[in-house]
């Protein structure tokens, strides 16, 4: 993912749970609305999450999901991707 996106700083996780944080490839610096345009996106295409700390868009689904819901929200994600 951050190889493909110069504005990912940071991506943690651990089972289902994740934390993608957004900075700026030149200085680093917390990419806030970038954050914020990325959530709008997906709310659009039907995906809720919450940004923290002003640029980590943190993605918790449940963990009774199905596969095929989870997959529904990985398209959703990267249609909401940063521009």
């Amino acid at each position: 993912m951050k190889t493909r996106q110069p504005l990912i700083g940071d991506v943690r996780g651990i089972g289902l749970l994740m934390g993608i944080a957004l900075n700026h490839p030149a200085s680093g610096a917390p990419a806030k609305a970038k954050a914020e345009d990325v959530m709008y996106r997906a709310l659009a295409a039907g995906l809720s999450f919450k940004v923290g700390q002003g640029n980590v868009l943190n993605l918790s689904p449940p963990l009774s999901i199905s596969e095929a819901r989870l997959s529904h929200a990985g398209a959703g994600f990267r249609s909401a991707r940063v521009r």
